[in-house]
């Protein structure tokens, strides 16, 4: 979609409050893999439409954007045992994709997806990345992995900094590949 020079990387944060945190993990992941951050809540964009009455909204520029970024992160809360509404509205809307920009599609064939999900305890909830995964192999994407994350008292867990660290790592490899 687009011909400027390809970026690194872009972490997708999804979230229903831009300085929670999960924006506190993907900050962090940020600044050990010089990604960008692109919040969504800072586009407004209507939930996917079968006659696609919303093509007036600021969705098809968001992604005209991430198409620069051959590594996409998302980031995202995790309610109620799955992605964020926000988070789930953009997977949603890439169905435009499909239908209306299938050059788009295959422009995603060989770039990276990964997920970072923040929750409120270390423990991780079953298939969780699934939806996540799922999309990556649809869109004939590399599938990067899923980093389970939490935050206590404001502050991450050295255990989450160093499966961070790791992921960062992974993030950061993909580029070169």
């Amino acid at each position: 979609m687009s011909n400027r020079e390809p970026k690194p990387g872009v972490i997708i944060l999804g979230s229903a409050r831009g300085d929670g945190n999960t924006a506190k993990i993907a900050e962090f992941l940020a600044a050990h893999t010089q990604f960008s951050v692109v919040d969504l809540l800072a586009y407004d964009f209507g939930q996917y439409d079968y006659q696609h009455r919303n093509q007036g909204d600021d969705f098809a520029d968001l992604l005209e954007g991430l198409m620069d970024y051959p590594v996409w992160i998302f980031a995202t809360p995790v309610y109620w045992y799955s992605m964020s509404g926000t988070m789930k509205k953009f997977f949603d809307r890439m169905t435009d994709l499909l239908d209306l920009h299938p050059k788009a599609k295959m422009a995603l064939a060989g770039m990276h997806l990964g997920l970072v999900c923040c929750s409120s305890d270390a423990e991780p909830i079953p298939h969780f990345e699934l939806p996540f995964r799922e999309t990556a192999i649809y869109m004939s994407m590399s599938w990067l992995g899923h980093c389970h994350t939490w935050v206590e008292e404001r502050q991450i867990p050295e255990r989450v900094v160093q499966e961070l660290v790791e992921f960062a790592g992974v993030a950061r490899a993909a580029i070169a590949k």
